[in-house]
């Protein structure tokens, strides 16, 4: 790919061969990471403590065999956008609003 005349190698997302199976509450929590909420934020919206989310988000990243939060954030919408990633009763909202749309 040619970049205001830089040659630059197509970006491109390294995805598992097999895509791992996140429980529903791991779900709520990579979807509230993907709106950018804190871990705090994240444990006060599920009514949780901040150790169980760290927890959480420890656990999405392992089963996302990704590094931070923001690669995970970067899958999840990469798996969105691509049919068959996750099944569809696993894309879905938190159970909760995020912060201000109340």
């Amino acid at each position: 790919m040619d970049i205001f005349g830089i040659k630059a190698a197509a970006p491109s997302i390294c995805q598992p061969t097999e895509p791992s199976r996140l429980s529903r509450r791991e779900l709520d929590v990579l979807n509230y990471i993907q709106l950018g909420l804190t871990n705090r934020q994240i444990a006060q919206k599920l009514f949780v403590s901040t150790n169980t989310i760290n927890k959480h988000v420890q656990q999405v990243l392992r089963k996302l065999e990704v590094s931070n939060r923001v690669q995970a954030a970067i899958y999840a919408q990469a798996a969105v956008n691509v049919r068959g990633q996750f099944p569809a009763d696993q894309i879905r909202m938190p159970a909760h609003p995020p912060l201000g749309l109340y």
